[in-house]
């Protein structure tokens, strides 16, 4: 009757029909293919969208209505896509998303891929987009991994863009995607950040330029790290460098590391030693050095932190590369105008060696 009805160019009552009773009962009894069959010899631009969601209704409150609706996926316009994911993501419930379910797997093999993770993040919010690619996408360099990210971060501040990112089980696909989005997430978080550093771990495993293993131990709170991984870790960073465009994101670590609660003035020294015995031959510690004393000065108790932080460098004595580049170099630079009177008075230079308050009182006179 429908092709009848087809032929004669009754198309809207051809569409009427297959979306009607006797159609829900030929689902109910297993037959959703032959009713999305009898739905494609509709011309396209006939295609009644009101009808279509009542058949698509229909195939999703069957258990075995995926069959059927999978077919209907395969032919619709590019137009009818995204009214028919939603409708099948509401009206299926959970079995929309398991691994067996006929729709999604013509949906992650096609290209309404995107248009499906919409609707489902839409429906069941994005961890539930993450529990339903688990079972299908089982390569953590598959590229869907990467669609399903943009999908679903698409707006999202840089750094729940980032966080997200590390929630997926897909290390490879997403590994330079995190790339880009750490230097712009870097402007907001705080470190010390268990999370990021965490994040970083894992990447750092694919990563050869030691951007993340950088970034892994700067984020880490005090005591993260045993001291031969962090030295070890400067070292590797400072004499084989990453990229010009990771330099950056390297730096912007480093000046967060240097603003960063929780080490004490004494942890901030030895990473100031650490960086000044680093292999220089490449900038990159000279660069990180710069960036973390950026990181200490901007602090809001810049003034007795580095005090303090002087003061501990004091005990190394006047011939030490560490506290001769600090007070010759880094701290004139590192304050744009003179050096803040509270941190000139908070620097207590009593007991001191001679030829350390030289130095010191070298640097108060070159700010005057």
């Amino acid at each position: 009757a429908v092709r009848i009805l087809v032929q004669a160019g009754h198309h809207r009552e051809a569409a009427e029909a297959i979306a009607g009773p006797v159609s829900a009962r030929m689902i109910g009894e297993g037959s959703s293919t032959s009713v999305a069959l009898m739905w494609t010899t509709l011309p396209e631009g006939h295609r009644n969208p009101l009808r279509l969601a009542q058949i698509v209704e229909a195939m999703a409150g069957h258990p075995k209505g995926d069959r059927g609706a999978a077919l209907l996926f395969r032919t619709l316009a590019d137009d009818d896509v995204p009214a028919f994911c939603a409708t099948w993501v509401a009206h299926r419930g959970k079995a929309a998303l398991a691994p067996t379910d006929a729709v999604m797997q013509a949906a992650v093999a096609g290209a309404g891929f995107p248009v499906w993770l919409r609707a489902v993040a839409d429906a069941r919010g994005v961890r539930a987009i993450r529990e339903a690619l688990v079972g299908v996408l089982d390569d953590p360099a598959d590229s869907r991994w990467a669609t399903a990210h943009h999908v679903i971060a698409t707006g999202m501040p840089p750094e729940e863009a980032l966080r997200l990112a590390s929630q997926l089980p897909a290390d490879e696909a997403l590994e330079p995607i995190a790339r880009e989005l750490l230097l712009p997430a870097l402007s907001t978080l705080r470190f010390p950040d268990a999370q990021l550093a965490q994040t970083a771990a894992r990447y750092a495993t694919l990563d050869e330029t030691l951007l993340w293993g950088w970034v892994g131990v700067a984020a880490a709170g005090p005591g993260a790290h045993p001291d031969e991984v962090i030295d070890g870790t400067v070292v590797a960073v400072c004499e084989t460098p990453p990229a010009a465009s990771d330099r950056r994101t390297c730096r912007a670590a480093a000046r967060q590391l240097g603003a960063a609660g929780g080490w004490t003035p004494l942890d901030h020294a030895r990473w100031i030693v650490r960086l000044t015995l680093a292999p220089q031959q490449s900038g990159m510690a000279e660069e990180l050095l710069e960036a973390l004393l950026e990181g200490l000065v901007g602090r809001f108790d810049a003034a007795p932190h580095v005090a303090s932080l002087v003061a501990e460098l004091f005990q190394l004595g006047p011939e030490h590369p560490a506290l001769v580049g600090l007070m010759k170099r880094w701290l004139p630079r590192a304050w744009r105008s003179r050096m803040p009177s509270a941190f000139v008075e908070a620097v207590k230079v009593r007991g001191v060696p001679p030829d350390v308050k030289l130095l010191w009182d070298a640097l108060i006179h070159a700010d005057r």
